[in-house]
């Protein structure tokens, strides 16, 4: 009997259910959904059923009846608890487990508090139909204890609801919040007026909805406003407990807060350890070696050895991308490279891990973390907006704390990426004496101060400093278009040139750093400060030619982590040039050629004998070139197909042509007066006669424009 292979996915959710059912054609699998719970949840809608519009049943479907048609799998209520790797084994809370061959964990996202845990008893958040209920009943209870209260001050803190995170799911609770008290419950009650309650939606960032064009935060923000809802922007949350919420400096109180700020990945790893060498034995016996340590490490869902060397490199990959979000953060605040190559000897690092995190939280700041952690460095970045003077003050101390725990746990403070500015902090590295040292071989060999003046070592005036260096500006003004230019962070995503990767045509075929999404951006800040102080560091004619080898292709916004938008950048920017600098004549004729374009091909007829006068005319006026006709591809097409050509039988009729390919608004307008290149075939014999070819090319010409959508503001014109 054929050995069934064994699947076993843990998680009911979006994953796990598409997981499942793309697995049921796979021949001999054997598949097993382990769910905490026997039902599938259409989580988007969860907001309605905390709010009383939906009842539960309306987003939860039994998981066996979405499987129904998947005769290879089974659904399992169980919780499970761990997973031993080495027998591969999944064992449940209960005491039971199963077998697996290969294993799936989709077990979904949790809450995050950003390290302040300690808060989810007092604003739930929301994932589970357990959540949603409780949350129903925490805001229906409040209406009913504040009818029950004597005292003023206690009804309005019942009274009063907030709502933490602006994403989708705080923006719809606050909404349906403060609906529920001023339209559904009006008159509802004898002793209160629930029209008097007071909702509020506090967002850290700098605006609503983030994730959304800005136009549409405003608009949700000013509907929000209109159901009263008090938006709170730029403020996080300091505190929070039973009481109330401190925003700020300012202390609210309230008995009914609801978390819809931030979610992370569940507990299911997510740690990469790396083998390399060249013998393929010796690699062999290390991997069981980790394997079997691993396996009996508290806490370890699963281990996979990953040997295919395609599977290797998009692990890579997923790395690379990964620090590349790490600068994708929403608000004036984001992670910055300060301290974040620090290394100390790998037996420090807990210790010394748990020391950083200790001075980040004492400054309440976040951060993004990845690194090395066989070699003790791991890569730390403090989330600061270094365009205020406070946070840069913040970026001094944290420097400071994270200097001194370096040296405590012995290790070095730049440990990777050279020191930078921080060369203030050399001396107190290595000792007086040794800094001594280094000044009089600074003496020797550079008595004028000529290489890295105040760098790393100074003989005269103060070593630059993290305090004292400037930076560049690292926000735009709110709204600005060119918003996305200042959150660039260098990460060099757009500097590929692989094939696969859809990225930047320009860069890839120019290969000059100022023709890629970050050397554009760079120089557009640049420009845009220039702009702003009324200096001028950049030549704007310069920047003028760097984007018009931009092709509008907008691979930058959806490849580049941070969604740098080069395109959509380059026309602020020329709007605003163009507002103080004359159009070229081929921009004009051009833009009337596209106005026009309809008249065009309604005279075709009589443009046509006209055409090859006129169309090299417009080519040296505007500049442009007809690539059909330089490449030589209407010579070719119009030689009589059936004519004896070199290396071919005159009897052999020769092949069609053209493929529709398009080269440019002159290669169209050939093909709309009889010059242009054949079109398809569209079933026409191969051997159609030479004479006939260009009367037969004009009429599809025509076929094909009718067959183009042209804008209702053309048509008008046309007609």
């Amino acid at each position: 009997m054929e050995q069934k292979h064994r699947v076993v996915v843990v998680g009911g959710g979006f994953a796990g259910i598409s997981c499942v059912r793309s697995l049921k054609k796979m021949k001999g699998a054997e598949i097993t959904l382990v769910d905490q719970r026997n039902h599938h949840l259409f989580q988007p809608l969860l907001y309605q059923v905390a709010t009383t519009i939906l009842p539960t049943s309306e987003i939860a479907w039994p998981i066996r009846s979405l499987l129904r048609d998947v005769p290879n799998a089974r659904t399992l209520l169980a919780e499970v608890q761990s997973v031993d790797p080495a027998a591969r084994r999944v064992r449940f809370a209960d005491g039971g487990e199963i077998g697996y061959d290969t294993l799936v964990l989709a077990t979904g996202a949790r809450h995050s508090y950003f390290g302040n845990d300690a808060w989810e008893d007092w604003a739930p958040g929301l994932k589970t139909l357990g959540d949603a209920t409780a949350i129903r009943s925490r805001i229906l209870s409040a209406f009913e204890a504040a009818e029950r209260s004597e005292d003023p001050e206690e009804q309005a803190a019942l009274l009063t609801f907030a709502v933490i995170g602006a994403g989708p799911t705080g923006v719809e609770l606050a909404g349906i919040i403060a609906e529920l008290a001023r339209s559904t419950l009006v008159g509802e009650f004898r002793r209160i007026d629930t029209r008097k309650a007071r909702v509020l939606l506090v967002e850290a960032g700098p605006r609503v909805l983030p994730v959304f064009r800005e136009g549409l935060s405003d608009y949700a923000e000013a509907s929000l406003e209109r159901l009263g809802v008090e938006v709170r922007k730029g403020v996080p949350v300091a505190d929070c407990d039973g009481g109330g919420l401190t925003i700020g400096e300012e202390r609210i109180a309230l008995r009914t807060a609801i978390w819809a700020a931030g979610v992370k990945a569940s507990h299911a790893a997510r740690s990469f350890v790396e083998f390399n060498g060249d013998d393929p034995g010796d690699l062999a016996q290390q991997i069981a070696a980790c394997e079997a340590r691993l396996g009996g490490l508290p806490g370890i869902r699963a281990v996979h050895v990953a040997r295919d060397p395609e599977e290797i490199r998009e692990l890579w990959a997923v790395r690379s991308a990964g620090v590349g979000l790490l600068g994708k953060v929403e608000g004036r605040a984001r992670p910055v490279a300060f301290v974040e190559d620090c290394v100390v000897p790998p037996e420090e690092l807990p210790a010394f891990l748990d020391g950083f995190l200790g001075i980040l939280k004492s400054h309440g700041l976040g951060f993004g973390i990845y690194g090395h952690v066989d070699v003790g460095c791991l890569h730390i970045r403090p989330a600061l907006d270094i365009d205020s003077e406070a946070d840069r003050e913040r970026l001094k101390q944290v420097s400071d704390e994270i200097f001194a725990l370096v040296n405590r746990h012995g290790g070095i403070f730049w440990g990777e990426h050279g020191k930078g500015v921080r060369g203030a902090y050399l001396e107190g590295w290595i000792g007086a004496g040794a800094y001594r040292a280094l000044q009089g071989v600074k003496a020797a060999f550079d008595p004028a101060g000529r290489f890295n003046p105040g760098k790393l070592v100074s003989n005269g005036g103060p070593v630059m400093g993290i305090a004292t260096t400037p930076f560049r500006p690292f926000n735009a003004p709110e709204g600005d278009p060119l918003e996305k230019a200042f959150r660039c962070n260098g990460n060099a995503q757009c500097l590929s040139y692989a094939a696969a990767t859809p990225m930047c045509p320009s860069f890839k075929a120019t290969g000059d750093l100022r023709h890629s999404p970050k050397g554009r951006a760079d120089a557009l800040r640049a420009w845009h400060e220039d702009r702003r102080l009324g200096t001028q560091t950049v030549d704007e004619a310069e920047i003028l030619g760097v984007l018009d080898t931009c092709l509008g292709c907008k691979a930058c916004a959806s490849t580049c982590p941070v969604q740098v938008d080069i395109p959509a950048m380059r026309a602020a920017f020329l709007e605003d040039y163009h507002s103080r600098h004359a159009r070229p004549l081929a921009d004009r004729l051009a833009l009337i050629g596209e106005r026009f374009s309809p008249w065009m091909v309604r005279a075709a007829s009589v443009l046509r004998p006209l055409w090859p006068l006129v169309s090299g005319l417009a080519g040296k006026a505007m500049g442009v070139t007809d690539l059909p006709r330089e490449l030589g591809l209407n010579a070719a097409v119009r030689k009589d197909p059936s004519a004896p050509q070199e290396g071919r039988p005159a009897a052999q009729p020769a092949a069609p042509q053209a493929d529709k390919s398009r080269f440019g608004i002159n290669s169209l307008i050939n093909r709309m007066t009889g010059h242009g290149h054949a079109p398809a075939d569209h079933g026409r014999p191969a051997a159609a006669a030479g004479p006939k070819l260009v009367a037969d090319e004009a009429a599809e010409a025509d076929d094909e424009l009718d067959r183009i959508e042209i804008p209702a503001f053309l048509r008008r014109q046309a007609n």
